[in-house]
């Protein structure tokens, strides 16, 4: 059974074609990546596979049921989601909002039990915001807010976890220990990852395989050999890219080569520049 099976899907806001046509079938336990320049549609694709909004046409499933079948508390029981932008006008404290993550498996009037309190102080203690619990979301950095919210989102014990960037305002340490804690998730409790995201030479390492967006148009989809090519990410990104092979996993390396480098790099690798 798949965790998630996206079909034919297209989606409109008001007259303008958001997504056209993208299909993809993601199976439980797996570590996928939705890619793609800005407006590509990757954040309207995770807010179809979170509820938030319907397509204009095709499906979507969860776990082997149409999302539309969901309650919401049933729905909440086996998806967590992490935003892109984590609110912070909230008036409640880290440790009060990653006890949040419980509330879809109490009853309308339980109080949270000490199960429920270890799972709490467990997350806030992986995402290293245990000394923040009696401080409010306001008075967090941006990047502590994105680790509280990803505590939550560890403290609800979904089977599928949606991340929407969450390494965007991480510096690199903190990016290599989330997507250690995501892979270390899928491998050890066989949690479905599907995550967003723009640092490309970090999912090429972690995820198995990729669909990448361009203009709402599904790319490229598949192992990242095959998807973080020279020619797909060009065209789909609208600039120039060396592609090579990263040592350490002998998955793809990208970097992009400013203008002022452009001499340099053409000839280093034989390629004639445009007007010549």
């Amino acid at each position: 059974m798949n965790a998630v099976a996206v079909q034919n899907v297209h989606l409109r806001y008001g007259e303008q074609k958001v997504l056209r046509g993208i299909s993809c079938t993601i199976s439980k336990g797996e570590f996928f990546a939705v890619i793609g320049p800005n407006g590509a549609g990757k954040t309207s694709l995770l807010r179809l596979m979170a509820g938030l909004i319907s397509p204009s046409s095709g499906s979507v499933e969860i776990m082997g049921r149409p999302l539309k079948s969901y309650s919401r508390r049933d729905y909440a029981r086996r998806v967590a989601t992490v935003p892109q932008e984590v609110p912070f006008e909230l008036p409640f404290r880290v440790g009060e909002t990653v006890l949040l993550g419980r509330s879809p498996h109490l009853g309308l009037w339980e109080m949270e039990g000490n199960r429920d309190l270890e799972l709490a102080g467990q997350a806030m203690q992986v995402m290293e915001v245990e000394h923040l619990s009696a401080r409010r979301l306001d008075q967090l950095s941006g990047g502590e807010r994105q680790r509280v919210f990803i505590a939550r989102a560890i403290c609800q014990e979904p089977d599928l976890l949606l991340l929407d960037e969450p390494t965007a305002s991480l510096d690199p340490a903190h990016q290599v220990k989330i997507m250690d804690l995501m892979d270390r998730l899928r491998r050890e409790k066989g949690i479905t990852v599907v995550m967003v995201s723009h640092e490309l030479n970090l999912v090429a390492m972690y995820a198995g395989r990729l669909l990448l967006l361009h203009s709402g148009i599904q790319a490229g989809l598949g192992p990242p050999q095959e998807v973080l090519t020279k020619e797909l990410l060009e065209k789909s990104y609208g600039c120039r890219l060396q592609v090579d092979e990263n040592p350490l996993g002998r998955v793809p390396r990208m970097m992009p080569v400013p203008e002022k480098y452009s001499d340099i790099w053409e000839s280093a690798f034989k390629i004639p520049g445009p007007d010549r």
